[in-house]
């Protein structure tokens, strides 16, 4: 049973990591963890053949064993149905912005007005910063479709710009946009 601990660890370690983002975790907790329940089923049924041995640690260890495969059918329920829900909450956040662009652009001194010329465009959703030490990104959200960029530069205007790209939403740009959406429900 030792070696059948240890062989699960990774699964573990998947689950406790200091990765914030739980895509990266996910596919090590997939599969239930069938291995660990074979072994202590087979451990109970070796002293479920001994039903007939007068031996009180037989009877005592099958109780014993009974009730181990018994709470890890239990964790592996649990672990199953956390994962249903971890992947239906992933399928809903990026269906949140799976019918938009995104385009980054890398600003050297912009400021908020520049900030504010971006977010009154009429096709733009949404306008996030990162700042770094010496550059801000600039993560502009668009209906797909919809080209922008041109007119997304021409609002930076004076403004130093490094690398442009328009890429596909992730699972961060649907936390921002739900952190955005909230934010505009509360206020």
């Amino acid at each position: 049973m030792d070696t059948q601990t240890r062989n699960h660890l990774p699964a573990d370690r998947a689950i406790t990591s200091a990765d914030p983002r739980p895509e990266r975790s996910l596919p090590a907790i997939m599969d239930p963890d069938t291995g660990m329940r074979e072994a202590v089923n087979g451990l109970v049924r070796r002293y479920d053949t001994s039903a007939q041995s007068a031996r009180p640690e037989d009877r005592e260890l099958r109780i014993f064993y009974r009730d181990v495969y018994d709470h890890v059918v239990r964790v592996i329920d649990f672990v199953e149905t956390y994962r249903d829900l971890l992947t239906g909450s992933l399928d809903i956040y990026l269906s949140a912005v799976a019918n938009r662009t995104i385009v980054e652009i890398e600003t050297f001194g912009a400021g908020a007005d520049a900030m504010a010329r971006l977010r009154s465009d009429p096709d733009v959703i949404a306008v996030n910063v990162e700042e770094s030490e010496q550059s801000e990104i600039v993560l502009v959200q668009s209906e797909r479709g919809t080209e922008i960029t041109q007119r997304l530069l021409s609002h930076l205007d004076g403004v130093r710009v490094g690398r442009v790209a328009v890429r596909e939403p992730t699972l961060e740009d649907a936390y921002v946009h739900l952190i955005a959406t909230t934010g505009e429900a509360a206020a």
